[in-house]
């Protein structure tokens, strides 16, 4: 799978972007193998208070006004069905 996330007409004064995109996690179904980033500038990982799960975050200042971040999940997923 990939996951994209493109922030477009960024101020040319900006002096940087801060985007956290929600990072996949192996859990009863479905198992995360690897997950491979496209992004610029330092990447790192924050954990969010209220459900506590993991995210990406970015920073960066994109100096033609685009932020484009991908991450390509190569995960097996298990079929979860609900019998009535």
């Amino acid at each position: 799978m990939t996951y994209q996330a493109t922030l477009r007409d960024i101020p040319k004064d900006a002096k940087a972007i801060d985007l956290w995109l929600p990072w996949p996690q192996s859990d009863s179904s479905q198992t995360i193998h690897q997950v491979t980033v496209d992004a610029p500038g330092p990447l790192d990982f924050a954990r969010e208070a209220r459900f506590g799960n993991q995210c990406l975050h970015v920073r960066a200042r994109p100096p033609d006004g685009v932020l484009t971040v991908s991450m390509v999940i190569e995960a097996t997923r298990k079929e979860k069905r609900r019998d009535n």
